[in-house]
């Protein structure tokens, strides 16, 4: 099969559309800048020129939709100190009440003689993996939780100790602290 021997006319403006993609691919690759300025989309009639017109002076008055770049107005933004009031956003609350002692809510007390309530946790296993710390295997309600020391589990409960047969929680919601045995 030989290219181009029948239709001149193909080849030829094949030719030609390869090298404007390359061209185009270039412009796009290294991004030239053109030299002619970009179309705003305002037609010659609403563009305003920043010259003064003679006879008209303006007397320190901002232009929004003059473009030049006023140093004396960049010396005076630079010179203003920003004095804020309130708390500050920058910094986290911890520093913002170092000196203040927050108020601190009274806490319920719960009969001291009385046991805490139960809860529905049941460990039964432990999870062991070569070169991992342990994992406990806990049961509520037909859902399996497997969380290691340190873990929340059931938005509630975290999980303090694991042993071979005993597990350390503590209750977030009540602070209280219990110890679980391993159901066989």
């Amino acid at each position: 099969m030989k290219v181009g021997a029948r239709d001149g006319r193909q080849v030829v403006a094949a030719c030609g559309l390869t090298v404007l993609a390359v061209f185009l691919l270039g412009h796009w690759i290294i991004g030239w800048e053109s030299s002619a300025p970009a179309s705003t989309g305002k037609s010659a009639s609403s563009i305003r020129c920043s010259k003064p017109v003679p006879g008209k002076t303006k007397a320190n008055k901002f232009d929004p939709t003059d473009p030049t770049l006023h140093f004396s107005r960049l010396a005076l933004m630079e010179r203003e100190v920003y004095e804020g009031r309130g708390r500050n956003i920058f910094a986290s609350n911890d520093e913002d009440q170092r000196g203040k002692a927050a108020p601190q809510a009274p806490v319920p007390l719960r009969n001291q003689g009385a046991p805490p309530p139960a809860i529905g946790l049941k460990f039964f296993g432990i999870a062991r993996i070569s070169g991992a710390p342990r994992r406990a295997c806990l049961l509520q309600e037909g859902d399996i939780f497997i969380g290691g020391a340190g873990d929340i589990v059931d938005r509630r409960y975290k999980l303090l100790r694991i042993e071979d047969f005993t597990l350390d929680v503590q209750d977030l919601l009540g602070n209280d602290t219990y110890t679980l045995t391993r159901q066989r």
